[in-house]
């Protein structure tokens, strides 16, 4: 129950006020006095906040985690609610209404509105925002903000212009401030565009507010190794609310400004330090809140007390599932503490006591529980098992997958295990436990009280426990126990200690008791015993019947068996008497033998068709070598191959003299098979009743006419010379056992003893000319291992043989390969694999189209030398599977590397001569070239062309042409230069008027020799004047001469001569 009184700001009672519950709680009403009370389910968690038609209240909401009681005094203070500073409105003529409804949920940065709080719309008076209307939030229903439109008959503005923008603010009560908001509508109303429009109508679907707001934030971690703690919850009252830590123990919660109120943090089963924190008008965020959480413990506690009511000291109270222990007072009380969520099962145990109830359990432990009273009564302790319980204990589990036994049979509920020790020679008990069978026991063993004289416990860290068990099944104690213990557990050296704690793993006894087995065997056709009977007992023994019938064997304590009764040519009832666990006499196992007339599963049927087969007394019918026994039977089967089985066609007891059986045919007018068909073949068995077997057989005969072979004739006689029943035996080769990839083996199986009448079966049956036959053909690209199995209908016998196949023989050989001429390749290599492996190696040339032998080249590697041309080359592997070669091998061979560069030029003094080109050949082709002169390398003349420049004198050249097959030398192209090309005439003269100068010569040399002449006089070229010298006629006037020479290599223009003419001499 939950209750609480509302009063006003005069303490006067507010009736009429909800009290709303969040999360379902569901709501209260104030009476006249103020009071409310509403009931909540256990384990509500929410809020309670009032709320009033103009009121605010102290505090804003008050919240519950995890309710587990009630709760009075849950009160509230209301204030009324004026309108918030500055949010003063006119009421005109005009206005809007717009529906705020308590489903939109307003909101301050993710806060919730509280009830007191206000809503409402603000318009712009130039730059200022004016409230246009109001309303307070109640946060239990729907409210409705009326904006006002201006009056137009005021000159100041006093609301909303039309379609002007209806601007929302929010006020907190706890922050004493507005805040900015931003409202959507809803569509299906009339307006819903945020515009004021007279006498309109809007609703809103949402309105968030945006602000400053402060954080307080925290860690918080387990007492317990200072771990994070996630999922706690931490709760702010006053509507502050709440957040959860998350997996590394952070939390934080955004408050308003101003907000005052205490923080909480809740997590089932946990208290907290400190328990809360209170705080006083926020103004900054508050980092560091931390708490620090400590699981809750409980206490269970109750009494133990005899049935007379007294308390009854030392009992382990064991709590199960880690839940601990305790002992009782002396007068019986006891007390644990177990953590909160503890779930499991408390039982008492004390030697020698039973209690009730036997246990008490529990689940999720969240309070204290008291009264946990047990009721002790004696229990029944084997003979000589008394003990003393003290305030010395040892604990020992014995869980049920220690498995308790003697002789490997389990120990019955009620049997006892006990813990012995020595005092002064005399094996005492110092502990005992009652196995249950169904769950796992204490076995608490006692240390001597040294405050008595005598010794009537373990002496701590000295005594070693000596295990003992009692049977009530059997009556007695087994002393040969032998135990294993945890050693995960505290103690397990096998000595006691105060306070210790051990465990096992297993207890096994053993025992040589025995019980005994027995019966009477008699003969069901005349009532009388059956002397030499065999009573097998398998793994137990055996023994046989006296002349009385009667027998008698002894067993181990806890045997499990069979005994059969076995006697030639008899059948027992009962088949067989099952054993389990003996734990006392067996008397009065009684057999009946009922004697066979013939073997079982032996029955024939008389037709009107026969065939008489005479078993002579020299056949000596044997089964696998031993001698048939007079009285054994000798039969003929036949096949029904619709029902898939043999059935006898005709039987005779073996006399040791000569026998006849006579085999009977199918009986036409039956639509069954009942006997043998003309031309079936007999198949033969003979019976034991000594190894209560039968065995197929198989006949020699005596052809001799009249007889005839074994295959059923009508009124046909036939003499058997021979028959032997010997055990199927096969044998199987392979030949060869090892044979090449994808070629033959013949297998092959032989088949002795049996019927004679065999079937084959080959298993892989693939890659098998016929799986079905004793000598199939395989052939094969992978060893195998086939499997022959050989059936008669009676045995079947299964043999391997392995057929080796050697691997896919291949050849693979190295690349082709390209070389300069005259050098040698790298070696040539075959890869052989596959195939028997003996592999020989013959390397072959292509010689004009025929593959030729190498000599000597007969390994797997060989290098054919210095090669001048393109070679093909192949290498030949031979094994014991064939010949395979590899695949053909081409060298190719460059070209020798040559170069030429041209022939040889004369040129004219300082011309330049044609370009010099080398051609190369040959090599690998990819050259590089380098111009000499006169045996010096030219720069830049790398290339195949090189244009050398006007030369004086005589010049050499040539070109060195170098590539991955080398380097050559062109041969020299000489430049030959003819000597400078000039030339003169003399000389200048001086002469008497019209007389004959001297004649006037020239020199000339150089260019190429072949010189044409023409002299000048003045500028006129003088005719016929095309000598190397030249004379002029008789002169009267100076005149100028000049020659001009013209050769190969060009023209040149001599220098001048002047030949001076004195003026005539007069008088």
């Amino acid at each position: 129950m939950i209750t609480g009184t509302v009063v006003d700001e005069t303490s006067a009672p507010m009736a009429g006020v909800s009290v709303v519950f969040t999360n379902g709680g569901g709501t209260a009403t104030t009476d006249a006095n103020g009071d409310y009370s509403i009931e909540l389910y256990g384990g509500y968690t929410g809020e309670a906040t009032p709320s009033y038609a103009g009121y605010f209240f102290n505090p804003v909401s008050i919240p519950l985690v995890n309710l587990d009681a009630d709760h009075d005094n849950l009160d509230f203070q209301g204030m009324p609610s004026t309108l918030p500073p500055g949010w003063n409105y006119t009421i005109t003529g005009s206005s809007h209404l717009i529906s705020v409804p308590a489903t939109i949920n307003p909101t301050i940065n993710g806060i919730d509105l509280m009830p007191g709080d206000w809503v409402g719309v603000f318009f712009m008076d130039g730059a200022t925002e004016v409230c246009g209307g109001a309303i307070m939030w109640n946060g239990i229903s729907a409210v409705a903000v009326t904006a006002y439109g201006d009056d137009n008959t005021t000159g100041a503005k006093d609301g909303f212009a039309e379609l002007e923008t209806l601007n929302w603010k929010v006020y907190s009560q706890t922050a004493g401030m507005s805040f900015d908001a931003v409202a959507t509508y809803n569509t299906s109303m009339p307006q819903f565009d945020g515009l004021f429009h007279t006498n309109g109508l809007s609703a809103l679907t949402g309105l968030v507010a945006t602000g400053e707001t402060y954080t307080i934030s925290g860690m918080i971690n387990n007492i317990a190794g200072n771990a994070p703690m996630s999922g706690v919850t931490v709760t702010l009252n006053n509507g502050g609310g709440s957040a959860l830590t998350d997996v590394t123990g952070y939390y934080e919660i955004e408050v308003l400004p101003n907000w005052a109120g205490t923080a909480t943090p809740f997590y089932m089963g946990y208290h907290f330090s400190p328990e809360s924190v209170d705080y006083t008008a926020v103004a900054a965020d508050i980092p560091d809140q931390d708490y620090t959480g400590a699981i809750n413990y409980y206490t269970i506690s109750g009494y133990i007390t005899t049935a007379e009511g007294a308390g009854l000291p030392g009992v382990t109270i064991f709590f199960d599932n880690d839940g601990g222990s305790s002992i009782s007072f002396p007068d019986g009380f006891y007390t644990r503490t177990v953590p909160y969520g503890y779930t499991g099962t408390a039982y008492p145990s004390l030697e020698g006591y039973s209690f009730e109830p036997e246990t008490y359990a529990y689940s999720i432990v969240s309070d204290d529980y008291a009264d946990q009273d047990y009721t002790a009564t004696i229990a029944n302790l084997p003979p000589g098992w008394g003990f003393t319980p003290t305030l010395e204990s040892h604990v020992i589990s014995i869980p049920l997958g220690s498995n308790p036994n003697i002789n490997g049979v389990p120990l019955f509920p009620g049997d006892w295990i006990g813990v012995f020790y020595m005092d002064e020679g005399v094996e005492k008990c110092g502990g005992a436990a009652e196995w249950d069978g169904g769950v796992n026991i204490p076995l608490i063993a006692y240390g001597d009280d040294e405050t008595t004289p005598e010794k009537d416990g373990f002496e701590h860290g000295v005594d070693a426990f000596i295990w003992r068990v009692y049977s009530y099944a059997a009556e007695m104690q087994f002393d040969d126990i032998t135990v294993e213990y945890d050693e995960t557990v505290q103690n397990y050296d096998g000595i006691y200690y105060n306070n210790g704690l051990s465990a096992l793993l297993s207890l096994n006894g053993s025992t040589d008791v025995t019980y005994t087995l027995s019966g009477v065997v008699t003969d069901v056709a005349d009532g009388m015993p059956m002397e030499n009977v065999l009573i097998d007992l398998g793994d137990g023994g055996s023994t046989t019947t006296d002349a009385t019938g009667y027998y008698e064997i002894e067993v181990l304590f806890g045997w499990i068996g069979s005994a059969e009764a076995v006697y030639p040519r008899y059948s027992f009832d009962p088949v067989t008497y099952g054993f389990y666990q003996v734990i006392g006499a067996q008397e009065n196992k009684d057999f009946e033998g009922t004697r066979f007339p013939y073997p079982p599963g032996w029955e024939y049927n008389f037709t009107d068709t026969e065939h008489t087969v005479s078993v002579m007394s020299f056949a000596n019918p044997t089964i696998d070598g031993t001698a048939l026994e007079v009285g054994d039977f000798i039969g003929v089967f036949y096949y029904d191959i619709m029902t898939g089985e043999e059935r006898c066609a005709g039987y005779a007891e073996w006399t040791g003299a000569n026998t006849a059986v006579v085999v009977y045919g199918d009986d036409a007018t039956t639509p069954e098979k009942d006997g043998m068909t003309v031309g079936e073949p007999f198949r033969w068995k003979v019976y034991s009743w000594t190894l209560a077997m039968e065995y197929e057989a198989i006949a020699n005969y005596d052809l001799t006419p009249p007889y005839v072979d074994g295959f059923f004739t009508v009124n046909g006689l036939s003499r058997v010379v021979n028959i032997y029943a010997d055990p199927l035996t096969i044998f199987a080769t392979a030949t060869p056992e090892v044979i090449c990839y994808n070629t033959q083996s013949q297998l092959e199986v032989s088949a002795a003893g049996g019927s004679g009448l065999y079937e084959y079966s080959w298993s892989p049956a693939a890659n098998l000319s016929d799986p079905n036959i004793a000598n199939p053909v395989a052939t094969l690209t992978e060893t195998t291992t086939f499997t022959v199995t050989v059936n008669t209908f009676q045995y079947t016998e299964m043999e391997t043989v392995t057929v080796t196949v050697h691997p896919m023989s291949e050849v693979t050989g190295g690349d082709d390969e390209t070389i300069c001429y005259n050098t040698a390749p790298a070696d040539l290599y075959a890869t052989a694999t596959g195939g028997a492996g003996t592999y020989t190696y013959q390397w072959q040339q292509d010689v004009e189209g025929v593959w030729t032998d190498i000599t000597d080249a007969t390994a797997a590697t060989f290098n054919p030398g210095a090669l001048t041309e393109t070679t093909d080359f192949r290498c030949e592997v031979t094994d014991d599977c064939g010949v395979l070669y590899t695949p053909v091998i081409t060298i190719t061979v460059y070209a020798d590397l040559a170069a030429v560069a041209g022939e040889d030029q004369t040129i004219c003094y300082n011309t330049a001569p044609e370009a010099l080109l080398v051609s190369p050949a040959g090599g690998a082709g990819n050259y590089t070239y380098q111009w000499y002169k006169d045996g010096i390398a030219i720069e830049n003349g790398t290339g195949a062309a090189y244009q050398p420049e006007a030369l004086m004198v005589t010049t050499e050249f040539y070109c060195e042409v170098t590539d991955d097959c080398g380097m050559v030398m062109s041969n020299t192209v000489t430049i030959t230069v003819y000597d400078e090309f000039v030339a003169s005439i003399a000389a200048d003269q001086t002469i008497c008027y019209n007389t004959v100068p001297e004649a006037l010569t020239s020199t000339v040399s150089g260019g190429m020799g072949e010189y044409t002449y023409q002299w000048y006089e003045g500028e006129t070229a003088i005719e016929g004047a095309i000598a190397a010298t030249y004379q002029p006629e008789a002169l009267m006037a100076t005149t100028t001469y000049y020659l001009v020479v013209t050769d190969y290599c060009g023209v040149i223009t001599t220098n001048e001569v002047t030949i001076t003419v004195y003026e005539d001499l007069a008088a």
